[in-house]
């Protein structure tokens, strides 16, 4: 499943697409299709090091933190240095939306197992 979420960021409205598995258990990843985070700084929630983080989660809350093991796949996301409102509202727009978009699936009978 891919949708559309979207939050304040430092500088002005940030906009996603998050994709999570089919079961929604897992994030996929997301990509930015709207930002004026300033660049060099907030901007890096387009790269790859930051957006990998995401990548395998599972697809519950997310915490951040300021340094730690970037490369560790697990639901704390290490903010980028010099830009941790933008990371933070990243993070943020996760947990708005993923429990939100979840419990429509489930109660659309798209995800999870209803007749248990």
């Amino acid at each position: 499943f891919c949708f559309g979420a979207q939050g304040p960021g430092f500088a002005d409205k940030i906009e996603l697409v998050i994709a999570v598995d089919a079961e929604f258990k897992t994030i996929a990843g997301y990509s930015v299709l709207s930002s004026n985070e300033t660049p060099g700084f907030g901007d890096q929630i387009n790269n790859d090091y930051y957006r990998n983080q995401f990548c395998g989660v599972d697809a519950g809350q997310l915490d951040l933190l300021k340094t730690g093991n970037a490369d560790k796949i697990d639901n704390t996301i290490i903010a980028i240095s010099g830009a941790t409102v933008s990371s933070e509202a990243v993070v943020k727009i996760f947990n708005n939306y993923i429990d939100q978009i979840k419990t429509v699936l489930t109660n659309k009978g798209l995800i999870g197992n209803v007749n248990n």
